[in-house]
């Protein structure tokens, strides 16, 4: 006996409640700079990961910073120039020290503004309940929880012909098996719950 279960069909308005990005974020690895220091040799002051704070520190058109995706972009900072871009020219003490700016910078080049995903109090989407994999996502984006109303389901298979697959007696002793069948059903709907 097959039985549906009706799903609830609440149309809800989700607005965001954060930008995304909520910083200026670098869409490449490469070095943020001035874009008004254009091409040439560059000193690297420092370097930026994903997950770093937003450095304050002030740079001239002749200094830049290693930068990696994601990473959020210098506040002084208006243009990143990817690596392959760029030519290493100096290192100390392991880290790069001086790169040559291969191509001409812009202002904004491979920065993602705040809120240009999405901004604080635009609507994300209106969704009907239950929520879908990418729904789930959009929500934990915008620091929302959804809430999920998990099932508890038991599967019984009955019957005196049933055996257990994984019954390694049974396996073992081939005259146990007249009349009996191993019980397929359970194993399948286990995986299909």
């Amino acid at each position: 006996i097959l039985a549906t279960i009706p799903s609830v069909q609440t149309a809800r308005k989700q607005l965001s409640r954060v930008n995304i990005p909520p910083f200026r974020a670098s869409i490449k690895d490469g070095y943020a700079l001035k874009s008004i220091g254009g091409k040439g040799m560059k000193k690297v002051i420092g370097y930026i990961s994903a997950g770093d704070a937003i450095v304050q520190t002030n740079l001239t058109i002749d200094e830049c910073y290693k930068i990696n995706t994601g990473a959020p972009v210098p506040q002084h900072a208006d243009a990143i120039i990817q690596v392959e871009d760029t030519k290493l020219v100096s290192r100390k003490n392991d880290y790069e020290s001086i790169v040559e700016i291969l191509a001409e910078p812009s202002a904004s080049l491979d920065i993602r503004s705040i809120g240009s995903d999405l901004r604080m109090s635009e609507e994300v989407f209106q969704y009907r309940f239950p929520l879908d994999a990418c729904q789930r996502a959009l929500l934990a984006a915008v620091g929302e929880k959804a809430s999920v109303v998990k099932l508890k389901v038991a599967i019984i298979s009955t019957g005196d012909e049933l055996l257990h697959p994984y019954d390694t007696n049974a396996v073992a002793d081939a005259s146990s098996l007249e009349g009996k069948i191993f019980d397929s059903n359970t194993t399948m709907l286990v995986a299909l719950v």
